[in-house]
């Protein structure tokens, strides 16, 4: 329990100090990493599982229409293990997202309707604890290697569609 407790603080930390995170969205529950980007070849099933306090890191590579391309350890020994590499089905990742503070101190998060910095940015105010899943439906690294992630979700009752940067 303290481990994950710990997990979550450090998750957090990141997520407010960096960038946006890559996790897996399943808890106790089997999620396939798959040889390649379509087919049915499962190289891995991994499982975060908050009982014994095993959770992983996920990195995003590259997209194809189903799948991210990921590379992932696992999170409790991440310097110690090894860096897995396949392919994880789209609905089993979400994005933890970096928020950003106005001048009340109010939370925001930039959502950009195309992946370039010249697109101008809506800033849409957040309360975190009513926000639900961030979706990835697709990824992007541009000249500046900067990662920009294509997301959806509902908020408010209103569906939003468009990009976050790292």
């Amino acid at each position: 329990m303290r481990k994950a407790l710990l997990f979550i603080f450090f998750s957090l930390m990141i997520n407010v100090l960096c960038c946006q995170t890559v996790v897996i969205s399943k808890y106790n529950t089997p999620v396939n990493i798959y040889k390649n980007g379509v087919g049915d070849s499962v190289k891995y099933c991994i499982m975060q599982d908050t009982i014994s306090d095993r959770y992983y890191n996920v990195q995003i590579l590259e997209s194809s229409p189903l799948r991210f391309k990921v590379l992932w350890n696992y999170f409790n020994d991440s310097i110690h293990t090894p860096n897995f590499e396949g392919w994880i089905d789209k609905q089993d990742c979400k994005l933890h997202i970096r928020y950003h503070y106005d001048e009340n101190h109010s939370l925001y998060i930039r959502l950009y309707k195309d992946s370039i910095w010249s697109s101008t940015p809506e800033n849409l105010s957040i309360d975190k604890h009513k926000l639900g899943k961030i979706q990835i439906i697709e990824y992007y690294v541009d000249e500046h290697y900067t990662r920009w992630y294509k997301v959806c979700f509902y908020y408010k009752n209103k569906f939003y569609i468009g990009w976050l940067n790292r």
